[in-house]
């Protein structure tokens, strides 16, 4: 239980950081942003759209698609709201993953005795042990 109690804590101390307080000021702001999230929303469905067409060879439509994506693609670069939320995710998740990281390294198990384990089930299972 020892351990379960130092990852609460390294999980509450993580919630503190620069990095996570970042992040959740970019997502207020993203998520208040109609606009930021109406371009999002417009590109997926954009993304959707092209994979159907892609799918029923229809050519002409596909390329027609895929420049409304490119221009969606610009406009999200240029918006500030997503980049900053881009960005803090970004910061937020390589420290999780250098803690991650951290970790693993003390308590490495080799690929091949994990794999004997009928719970790893092959990165499926959520042991960490499947790259």
């Amino acid at each position: 239980m020892k351990f379960i109690e130092m990852a609460k804590t390294l999980g509450v101390e993580m919630s503190n950081s620069n990095e996570y307080t970042r992040f959740l000021n970019a997502q207020r702001k993203y998520m208040a942003d109609e606009n930021a999230k109406e371009l999002i929303n417009t590109f997926k469905r954009k993304q959707k759209v092209l994979e159907f067409t892609e799918g029923n060879n229809e050519a002409a439509d596909a390329e027609r698609i895929r420049k409304e994506i490119n221009e969606l693609f610009y406009e999200i670069e240029k918006s500030e709201v997503i980049q900053e939320l881009n960005v803090s995710l970004d910061e937020f998740l390589i420290l999780k993953q250098s803690i991650h990281e951290k970790i693993d390294a003390a308590t490495y198990i080799n690929e091949e005795i994990l794999s004997l384990n009928k719970n790893c089930g092959g990165c499926k299972g959520g042991c960490g042990g499947c790259k």
